[in-house]
């Protein structure tokens, strides 16, 4: 997810369309997280009733890992950055999207529109 949404920001930001970076992540590495959630990133299909697992879920799901690294001294160093950008994208009234909408709050938070 995090690979998706920085690769993708950065990706609009250098000009490259999301669906050729995703179509190289693919081919780089496959798998259903990059080929599903990717797609959602990529296409701006945060917005699923009733699909994918939702930001407020997410929140707490990401806040009870934390929390778990946290009394088992693990070092899990992206979960708080995940987490800010869940918080971000809860706070833009998304905490019923799928959690891919940290995409669209990444990409505000780079001057961009939320979806493509």
């Amino acid at each position: 997810g995090g690979c998706h949404l920085q690769g993708m920001t950065l990706s609009d930001a250098a000009g490259l369309q999301r669906e050729k970076l995703l179509e190289w992540l693919n081919l780089m590495i496959p798998g259903v997280i990059f080929e599903g959630y990717g797609g959602r990133m990529a296409k701006g299909l945060q917005r699923v009733d009733g699909e994918g697992f939702a930001v407020d879920m997410a929140i707490k799901d990401a806040s009870h890992i934390q929390r778990l690294a946290q009394e088992t001294r693990a070092s899990v160093p992206t979960i708080a950055t995940v987490l800010d950008h869940l918080k971000g994208a809860q706070a833009k009234g998304r905490g019923d999207w799928d959690w891919s909408a940290v995409a669209a709050t990444v990409r505000e938070a780079s001057g961009r529109n939320a979806e493509p």
